[in-house]
């Protein structure tokens, strides 16, 4: 007798893709299995019944939640790039109006792109402001974070040799992003990008575009970011998220509050992950 444990996920396609191995595995061995724990019948009443234990039509249903694109944000997700921001913002700040800002000051006005945070914090000085800003973010770059988190790249190429898409959804104004892209060495590794907004947070507008110019539902992508706001954006769109908790500034109490489908602690388990599910 074969023992089964499924972990238990608000998404459907995790959900039915463990049911599928798990069929898959009483008709190929024509063993009969035991789940591990009592509960999971309860976790899983309601897909079991959808799927009535025919396993053609469960296979037909993955098909249907298949992961075909892989969305990512950047700040914190795909590189430590938060205290180059803060150290770049206070820089031209100082440079430009004379004055100091506290870590916190700049913190409490992200939402916005760079050019936001500027007009916030120094609006007599925003052209001038943002062009320092620029400036001292390309200088500090190569100094503070000169490369991605360990392993993302591999991350990357996992995601090439299935044959899915991977995109790009972030807060960062479009000029400091070319920046990050170059220094990483990752500008030809999307399919497709946004980029935020002077006025406000904007991802739910820019996963719909990334799924909109991929010709995909919302249950075939899955966004991983690091941030509370990044849960809410994707629930808002109905996208699957992946919280990146892998950062040394990652709220993990923020983020299992907000109840993603999954919280990641490392970008090895994300890595596995993604070899299971895409």
């Amino acid at each position: 007798m074969t023992s089964h444990n499924f972990s238990y996920s608000k998404t459907p396609y995790i959900i039915i893709i463990q049911i599928i191995t798990y069929e898959k595995q009483i008709s190929e061995t024509g063993e009969k299995c035991l789940l591990k724990n009592e509960a999971d019948y309860d976790k899983i009443n309601d897909v079991t019944k959808y799927l009535n234990n025919n396993i053609d039509r469960a296979l037909r249903q993955k098909e249907i939640y298949m992961i075909k694109c892989v969305i990512f944000d950047m700040d914190g997700t795909i590189g430590n790039t938060l205290p180059l921001c803060i150290a770049a913002f206070r820089r031209s700040i100082r440079e430009t109006a004379g004055i100091t800002v506290s870590d916190q000051d700049i913190i409490d006005t992200f939402g916005p792109s760079e050019e936001g945070t500027i007009m916030a914090l120094i609006p007599a000085h925003y052209e001038e402001g943002l062009k320092e800003y620029q400036t001292q973010y390309k200088k500090l770059h190569h100094v503070i974070t000169p490369e991605p988190f360990g392993g993302i790249k591999d991350v990357f190429d996992l995601i090439r040799r299935k044959d899915r898409h991977i995109a790009l959804v972030t807060g960062k104004a479009r000029t400091s992003l070319d920046i990050t892209l170059e220094v990483f060495d990752i500008d030809g590794c999307f399919d497709a990008i946004e980029t935020g907004s002077p006025s406000g947070p904007n991802k739910p507008h820019g996963i719909r575009s990334v799924l909109k110019d991929l010709g995909l539902k919302p249950e075939e992508a899955v966004y991983i970011g690091d941030a509370p706001s990044d849960i809410l954006s994707s629930k808002s769109v109905n996208v699957p998220v992946i919280s990146a908790a892998w950062d040394e500034h990652a709220d993990v109490e923020a983020l299992t509050r907000l109840e993603p489908d999954k919280i990641i602690y490392s970008i090895g388990e994300l890595k596995r992950c993604l070899a299971e599910y895409i």
